[in-house]
């Protein structure tokens, strides 16, 4: 090795943090897509449906390549299925029903205890270590996105169960609906440990494509039964769908995993934290949302902590 090179370990690990930081901020312009497609009257499976559809037809055919030249082993093509069919489709649905319950902030609480979920599925399923460095990200990252989602008393949240409190009725929705998050950040936690111990073998992007397709057939089921397909979506809305597929499926998810290929599962979850700062930034700029002291100071830390996570191993 030349005087001043960067060790491969390294380099290796630095891509790695990149494309998880480039994710975030891909999946951080989720929000914002969704919330300006539902505001041209579109319905929530109907606009989840369309962007799986976008993102599949440009990651897909990688995978269904790879398939018809019987190169991908039938254990592989099981576990494609059911990460995209099951665990991330899970995710989309259950976080829908959560906010059909319960406020933006309760549902981003209890989603963003995915890292700790992943970190410690990854140390029985990947082996990963739970060093103390990664324990104080851990808690930072909680802690920080507890400060973003935070919303004043007399305020109100975004969707969910509003002005009814005290009452059973509201008490137990709030439970269902938090209890739908929880499900959603344990779903995503297992997604990320199975993608890196069940996947190794296929490049990132095409494991990715092959999730994708199978999550489209999933919510093309689900939309069946419901009596909801892509006709659903207004014309004005689409362009908001086209840019969830493009920027919060295709880049995100591609970027996810491929930096789940070069550094640890539970890193990586840490670092993907970042997201509901970024979501705060994103919101004020486009929507016009008033970031409070309590947001900038949670996004602060948010972003802290995942520089922790980045720098733990180095």
């Amino acid at each position: 090795m030349t005087r001043g090179a960067i060790p491969p370990d390294t380099n290796r690990h630095l891509r790695g943090v990149i494309l998880v930081f480039l994710s975030a901020a891909a999946f951080a312009t989720e929000a914002i897509f969704i919330k300006l497609a539902y505001g041209q009257g579109s319905p929530p499976i109907a606009v989840a449906l369309g962007r799986l559809v976008v993102a599949s037809a440009v990651l897909g055919p990688g995978f269904l390549r790879l398939t018809a030249r019987k190169r991908i082993a039938p254990r592989v093509h099981l576990a494609v299925f059911a990460i995209g069919a099951g665990l991330n489709s899970g995710v989309m649905l259950l976080l829908l029903l959560s906010l059909q319950r319960v406020s933006a902030s309760v549902a981003i609480l209890c989603l963003y205890l995915y890292p700790t979920i992943t970190a410690v599925l990854a140390r029985p399923v990947l082996g990963e270590r739970i060093t103390p460095a990664k324990l104080r990200a851990l808690g930072g990252a909680l802690v920080g996105v507890g400060l973003v989602a935070w919303v004043p008393a007399g305020m109100g949240g975004a969707g969910g169960v509003g002005g009814t409190g005290g009452t059973t009725g509201a008490f137990a929705q709030t439970l269902i609906g938090a209890a739908f998050a929880f499900g959603a950040a344990f779903l995503n936690a297992a997604a990320l440990v199975l993608v890196k111990r069940w996947l190794p073998s296929l490049p990132p992007l095409v494991s990715t494509g092959g999730i994708l397709l199978w999550g489209a057939a999933a919510f093309t089921v689900a939309g069946a039964m419901g009596g909801i397909s892509l006709a659903a979506v207004p014309r004005a809305a689409w362009v908001y769908v086209v840019g969830l597929g493009l920027i919060s499926t295709v880049l995100a998810f591609g970027a996810l995993y491929s930096g789940l290929a070069l550094i640890q599962a539970s890193q990586v979850a840490i670092i993907a934290s970042s997201e509901p700062a970024i979501t705060a930034v994103l919101a004020a700029v486009i929507l016009g949302d008033r970031l409070g002291p309590p947001q900038i100071a949670g996004g602060l830390l948010v972003i802290a902590s995942a520089l922790l996570s980045a720098l733990a191993s180095h």
